[in-house]
């Protein structure tokens, strides 16, 4: 057995010196390339980051990619020709655990194409045939060179995939005649990635630049050069529940029936056409957001945009190439458009409640207003969803009385907890408004920006209850996973975004676990994060790894909302985090030691005073160091000592006071901590290394006072 190996090997070097490590191994996933691929094909793609090999199983989430090999570090992937045009995910796993995910797309129609590595010159530029997909990586302060054939006045797009499928490229790109002339340049089109959109002059051979404004070299990109019909939006990107709705979807190549649009001074117009939309059934049924691509376009770093929006990925079936995908915003009653003109106080478009507008900015220096006269005395709740749903704007709303004087103005919101980054430049805020009092809104981008792009929804209601829940690995700054020792426990970030104005308990219980995992339901109570803690018997499968649910429920005035807990990871070292379709855990090894607490459930009052023992289980030889318990929190303002188990003890009491006022179920566990000997190989000398867990928790049930 591993566990047994490694702790004789620390016995018989006991006199020998040993060096620190920070937490047992864990895979980490940092890059792949290529890092898309067209449908029907074998891509050989190679994986990079420590801690990886011997890989054991490569995980998509979708059947139809599978693997074919793995050869060390290359991975042959088979993708099917049902799999839809999207984003998916691509992990590793192996004896030490499951990776993070990362980024792979894949599309319909295109051909792939290797960079040669030696097209660094201009007169050395690789042919690629149209609608050609490129694998790339840059070299350093080196430009990549492409040529291609075209013929005149056909449209084209040159779309550099980097950023969005989170390689570390700032890309920046050059369409060139075959004399060296410069037609075009692109930089930060979609977040940090570039597009070139142009018509061509003339018959003949066109160039493409790929450089990197960054200098590092290395980083992956997929350069799609088309002319193949590519979505760029919709408008209006919000939907009434029960409603199929018509939008208006903008593009380009759109084919027969298109309407062309005006040009907004970059490139051409876009061109239109409408289609009707209908709602997914599992979107109303479990409030969960159908993801098609975790990529955000439209800013520089994958956001957690869409963690507080009730809807869905929406993009049609005839871009097969771009895997790009609007978010749709759900609501419940109807949606009126914005009506021009309103860019004047006096112009103030008249609307009432509930109230679901959907505005866009046309032109620079647009601002729009709205006017809302109320019916009694009330709290109105103001929310913009504007980059939650790829608006290119930062908007800000100003709220003024029928005089002129202000009463609010909000801006930024989100939450950011740990690994978890939701903070977001949408504003949302509430107010206060009398019966029969006139009200103005207005809404303006920070910049004063417009384009077609600069679109948003304004919602004005009274306060709903309603919530979004979301889970992230524990792993804090730096992508990571969820890895469960047999015998142990971890624990996963839970964050909470309330509707504004709303204040009730929220619990959070397993629905899909595997054998031998637990998990205790777990309340919020009055405050945004929680954690969720999960523990496997000694018996469990040491090499199960597989996805994970969790259902959120919340109650209050009669009213029940169910949501599933969405799945969110880290990307990188970044301050960002992005949606993944499946929360992902893997079982392995025995854990060091377990610690619980001897009682699962306790009944106490308001005010009372408690005490509490925690047990620990040692389960390799030899190790007998003391673990430091610190709180993990719970909500109720419950004040817990930090304490700890000594070396060769089993067993601490911890002691406090249950807060006045308080009543509910409250999960308390902790976080546990010790030095432990480790080596990941056998080769290698055993060092101390922090070994993070968590106490078995215990929930609190404090009854109403009387």
């Amino acid at each position: 057995m591993i566990v047994r190996t490694r702790i004789l090997a620390w016995l018989l070097v006991v006199g020998f010196a040993t060096t620190a490590r920070a937490e047992l191994t864990m895979p980490r996933l940092d890059r792949i390339q290529p890092i898309g691929g067209n449908i029907g094909s074998t891509v050989i793609v190679e994986v990079t980051g420590p801690d990886l090999v011997p890989i054991d199983r490569v995980w998509t989430d979708h059947p139809g990619i599978t693997v074919e090999k793995i050869d060390d570090k290359k991975v042959h992937l088979k993708i099917a020709t049902t799999v839809p045009a999207a984003v998916y995910d691509l992990r590793v796993s192996n004896r030490f655990g499951v990776s993070n995910p990362r980024s792979f797309a894949v599309s319909h129609g295109l051909t792939d194409i290797l960079k040669s590595g030696k097209n660094q010159e201009f007169e050395s530029a690789q042919l690629v045939p149209m609608n050609a997909a490129i694998a790339g990586a840059t070299n350093g302060n080196q430009e990549d060179f492409y040529r291609f054939p075209g013929k005149k006045g056909q449209r084209i797009v040159v779309d550099c995939h980097a950023a969005r499928l989170e390689s570390g490229l700032d890309a920046n790109l050059r369409l060139m005649s075959r004399d060296g002339r410069i037609l075009a340049t692109a930089g930060d089109t979609y977040g940090r990635d570039p597009m070139i959109d142009a018509i061509l002059p003339d018959d003949g051979e066109f160039w493409v630049a790929v450089a990197d404004l960054t200098y590092r070299g290395g980083e992956p990109y997929r350069l799609i050069i088309s002319d193949r019909p590519q979505f760029e939006t919709v408008f209006p990107s919000v939907m009434q529940v029960g409603k199929p709705t018509s939008v208006r979807v903008l593009g380009r190549n759109l084919g027969a029936g298109s309407k062309s649009l005006p040009s907004t001074g970059n490139g051409p117009g876009l061109e239109e056409r409408t289609e009707t939309l209908t709602i997914p059934a599992e979107v109303v049924e479990t409030g969960r957001f159908p993801q098609l691509t975790p990529a955000i376009d439209h800013s520089p770093n994958l956001t957690a945009t869409t963690a507080t929006v009730r809807g869905f990925h929406y993009c049609p079936t005839w871009d097969t190439i771009s895997a790009r995908a609007q978010p749709i915003l759900l609501v419940d009653h109807t949606v009126t458009l914005e009506q021009e003109p309103n860019a004047q106080p006096e112009q103030a478009q008249k609307v009432t409640l509930p109230a679901a507008i959907a505005g866009r900015f046309e032109t620079a220096q647009d601002a729009d207003w709205y006017e809302l006269t109320a019916t009694e005395k009330t709290q109105i709740v103001a929310q913009v969803y504007c980059e939650r749903l790829a608006g290119r704007v930062d908007p800000v709303v100003t709220v003024f009385d029928d005089k002129g004087n202000r009463m609010a103005e909000f801006d930024d919101y989100g939450h950011r907890v740990n690994s978890f980054d939701g903070f977001l430049r949408d504003p949302v805020g509430n107010f206060e408004v009398q019966a029969n009092q006139k009200v103005r809104i207005l809404v303006q981008d920070r910049y004063r920006r417009g384009n077609e792009r600069a679109q948003y929804v304004l919602t004005l209601r009274k306060p709903t209850v309603d919530f979004y829940p979301i889970a992230i690995h524990q792993a804090n700054g730096q992508s990571g996973s969820t890895i469960l020792h047999r015998g142990g426990a971890t624990t996963l970030d839970l964050v909470v975004h309330m509707e504004p104005q709303m204040q009730f308990p929220v619990t959070v219980t397993p629905i899909s676990l595997p054998p031998g995992v637990h998990a205790k339901a777990t309340t919020l109570v009055g405050n945004v994060r929680s954690t969720i803690v999960l523990w496997a018997d000694e018996s469990a499968d040491a090499n199960w790894t597989g996805p994970i649910r969790f259902l959120a429920t919340g109650t209050k005035d009669g009213q029940t909302i169910r949501r599933e807990v969405r799945a969110y990871t880290r990307i990188g070292n970044e301050s960002s985090s992005r949606p993944t379709r499946d929360l992902m855990l893997a079982i392995r090894e025995q854990a060091p030691f377990r610690a619980a607490f001897t009682q699962p459930t306790i009944t106490a009052q308001a005010g009372q005073k408690l005490t509490l023992k925690v047990e620990v289980k040692r389960f390799w030889p030899g190790y007998t160091g003391k673990i430091t318990l610190q709180p993990i929190e719970t909500g109720g303002n419950f004040s817990l000592p930090n304490v700890e188990i000594p070396e060769n003890q089993t067993s601490v009491d911890l002691s406090f006071e249950i807060p006045k006022n308080v009543s509910g179920e409250f999960t308390v566990s902790y976080k546990a901590q010790s030095q432990v000997p480790y080596r990941k190989d056998p080769k290698q000398p055993v060092a101390m290394t922090l070994f993070t867990s968590a106490v078995i928790p215990t929930t609190i049930s404090v009854p109403p006072s009387k």
